[in-house]
């Protein structure tokens, strides 16, 4: 993989060796592996396209305008808006993509009761959050290692003082 000036990442197949550790290592889910070509494919954001001043083809194609290319700021006005008109809200991760997702209020309340969401407009990349939800789990199990080992330590400890140790 090569990320190009413009942004792109795309597989060099020239020098892929079709191992396919970088389809369980993609934060995105979006690497494919071909068993056929014993190659792995993605999305190279149609590189070519955009070099020649196009846009890229799920674009241009898309009929309802949900996918749309350019400025970043641009498009984060274009969403706001579109997010405002439907009484919603965007998600966007800082740092991963420069995805932006315009969300109705329900899709929104859903997120939110599903403990997907925190906010509508989340300041912590989806790998900080996965983390941050991940370690509610290892500190449960280090409470309850913590309590065992303490209620463990006291037993053994009341035993000496029993037999008239310290």
């Amino acid at each position: 993989m090569r990320k190009l000036e413009n942004g792109a990442v795309i597989v060099d197949h020239e020098a892929c060796i079709g191992c396919s550790f970088c389809v369980s290592s993609c934060p995105f889910n979006r690497i494919h592996y071909d068993p056929e070509s014993k190659l792995v494919y993605k999305c190279d954001l149609c590189y070519k396209r955009i070099r020649d001043g196009e846009k890229p083809a799920c674009v241009e194609v898309c009929p309802y305008e949900a996918k749309l290319f350019g400025d970043y700021e641009e498009m984060l006005r274009i969403g706001r808006e579109r997010a405002e008109k439907l009484e919603g809200g965007l998600l966007l991760y800082p740092g991963e993509t420069t995805v932006l997702y315009v969300l109705t209020k329900d899709q929104l309340d859903l997120l939110r009761a599903e403990y997907v969401l925190e906010e509508a407009y989340p300041s912590k990349s989806r790998s900080l959050m996965d983390l941050m939800k991940y370690s509610r789990i290892g500190a449960a199990v280090l409470l309850v290692g913590s309590i065992i080992y303490f209620v463990n330590w006291r037993r053994k400890r009341m035993s000496r003082i029993s037999k008239g140790g310290r």
